[in-house]
């Protein structure tokens, strides 16, 4: 593909049309121009102009008149899309001109970037179910492309997406898988899409009323060089900052940072009005509380952002029961009609669009799982004659890495002894574990010891009634020995204690039971003690880098299911 996409959208509309004029003025030697030139010298040309714009649209029209010429509907369709990006006005007629020639060439990862592309478009007009549908569009051709990052891309958008309709921890098991993908690669870790993840991660975990989580998060976030130079994300994670204040009720720090963040926003033409809703929403929640007379100013501002741009949230639904509650106490009928006639109309578009964004969510969940079905179904039939290829030479490996282990066996065996049998010989050191167990007295230490390792073989830790004193209660010591003993016999504090037996109990019966892995994340949580499936993969990300449906569907792969 083209790399006209570096160029953005830097270039004004204007110049596109100077840019053609010159173009066809020197008409006359294109076809001769086109008769001697190949593909790629005017993708080199391309490369080597991209600085200079009246050259770099020259080469543009050659590369686009050649593929005409040539009846060849990928290069068309190439040169179509990066005129949809550097033409914003006539985006959409470019990409849907790729669209209406989809069957008549194949080149998935065009395909999946010009479906992304008009999705986001349509995001940005609105219209949220035509953007989901094109979204899933170039989802299936970012899998037929194997591109994965353009497949986590994509995710990002879907799971911004259910988080707008209220599917918050679907929105965040999909986010925090994306940005474990991201955390992985060195070179994804400094990009724009690690940073999204990142802050939609910090946003999801706030609206689930995650603090500690969120605040871990948020601290990593102001580490984050890439998001720093970002204006938008850097502002929006101020103003998570200022919500979490917020939540923890400490509402003059959640003043300053809502007051303070709002203010270099205001200054920054690259943040649109848009962005500024949830600032001005949390800035009236928190003056509400100590300056409840000047609170009802942001509640007006945001206001008038909705009415020019009508991006409905429920975040926006809620101002406006806020703004027909403040002018019911001051009895002021017509601006009560006025917000009341507003709600109404917003409410109604924000359920239309809920609906059938949740249809369709609902229609490719049904369909890929279909799809999944029939594939392994395919490659199972397939793959029997491979298998026992497969089983004569693991036989025959299997016989010689005997006979090599053997011997080695035998070799490393003597070496280990004098080995153990120097540690033997070799003085203990005092640590810091042995310090700590002097705080508790032996007998009692060595009966909790007893204790926990029954309550960890009878798997009575899936009970969520647990804290440290109940335990303590039930071992019938104090809470303090028995935290004592935990922090230096398990090497962690409690909380973790219980949540590493919850989770590896998980693994091991996803592992095991084929059953298991056919449960919903809701009920495996339930089944591991855990009161919600959001604490549940928070905790189980946590130890494998990855949530639990990522995880049983990497099981699922490794046994053929």
């Amino acid at each position: 593909m083209l790399l006209a996409d570096e160029m953005g959208l830097k270039i004004r509309n204007t110049l596109i049309v100077f840019c053609l004029a010159v173009t066809s003025f020197f008409g006359q030697n294109l076809e001769e121009d086109l008769a001697s030139c190949t593909y790629e010298e005017i993708e080199n040309n391309l490369l080597v102009s991209k600085k200079d714009s009246i050259l770099y649209f020259q080469h543009l029209e050659m590369y686009l008149s050649k593929g005409k010429q040539e009846n060849n509907y990928e290069k068309i369709s190439n040169a179509y899309y990066n005129y949809a990006l550097l033409d914003n006005e006539k985006s959409n007629t470019y990409l849907d001109s790729i669209i209406s020639l989809e069957n008549k060439f194949s080149n998935p990862y065009l395909q999946a970037n010009v479906y992304y592309l008009k999705g986001q478009k349509l995001s940005e007009e609105n219209d949220q179910t035509a953007s989901l549908e094109n979204y899933l569009k170039a989802i299936k051709y970012a899998k037929k492309s194997k591109d994965t990052l353009m497949h986590h891309i994509i995710l990002l958008d879907i799971a911004e997406k259910k988080e707008a309709i209220g599917f918050k921890e679907e929105s965040l098991e999909s986010n925090l898988e994306i940005f474990h993908y991201m955390e992985k690669d060195k070179k994804l870790k400094k990009s724009i899409y690690h940073t999204r993840s990142l802050s939609a991660v910090i946003q999801n975990l706030l609206d689930l009323k995650e603090l500690d989580s969120s605040y871990a998060y948020i601290q990593k976030a102001f580490q984050d060089s890439v998001l720093k130079k970002n204006p938008l994300f850097y502002h929006q994670l101020k103003v998570n900052k200022g919500r979490y204040y917020f939540y923890n009720e400490n509402y003059e720090k959640a003043l300053d940072t809502l007051q303070n963040s709002l203010d270099e926003a205001l200054n920054k033409k690259e943040i649109e009005a848009q962005h500024l809703i949830p600032n001005y929403y949390y800035l009236y929640l928190t003056q509400h509380k100590i300056q409840p007379e000047k609170a009802i100013e942001n509640l007006i501002k945001l206001d008038k952002i909705v009415s020019e741009n009508q991006k409905i949230t429920p975040t926006v639904l809620k101002t406006y029961t806020e703004l027909i509650n403040y002018y019911k106490s001051k009895q002021n009928i017509k601006k009560q009609l006025e917000f009341t006639s507003k709600l109404l109309e917003y409410d109604s578009i924000y359920d239309y669009n809920v609906s059938c964004v949740k249809n369709c969510l609902n229609d490719y969940d049904i369909n890929e799982l279909k799809k999944d079905k029939a594939l392994l179904l395919a490659q199972n039939q397939n793959s029997y004659k491979f298998k026992t290829l497969l089983f004569s030479i693991l036989i025959a490996s299997f016989l010689i890495g005997a006979l090599i282990y053997f011997f080695w066996r035998k070799k490393t065996q003597k070496i280990k002894n004098e080995f153990e049998q120097k540690i033997k010989e070799s003085p203990k050191k005092t640590t810091e574990i042995e310090t700590n167990k002097k705080k508790v007295p032996e007998d009692i230490r060595l009966e909790i010891l007893k204790k926990l390792e029954q309550f960890e073989v009878s798997e009575k830790f899936t009970n969520k009634k647990y804290t440290l004193q109940t335990l303590a209660k039930e071992f019938k010591t104090n809470s303090s020995y028995l935290s004592t003993v935990i922090n230096s016999e398990k090497q962690c504090n409690f909380s973790n204690y219980i949540n590493t037996l919850r989770i590896n109990f998980a693994t091991k019966k996803l592992q095991e039971d084929p059953k298991f892995r056919k449960y919903t994340i809701s009920a495996i949580s339930e089944e591991c003690g855990y009161s919600n499936k959001k604490s549940f993969s928070i905790a189980f990300a946590k130890i494998h880098n990855m949530t639990p449906s990522a995880f049983i569907k990497n099981l699922e792969e490794k046994n053929g299911e």
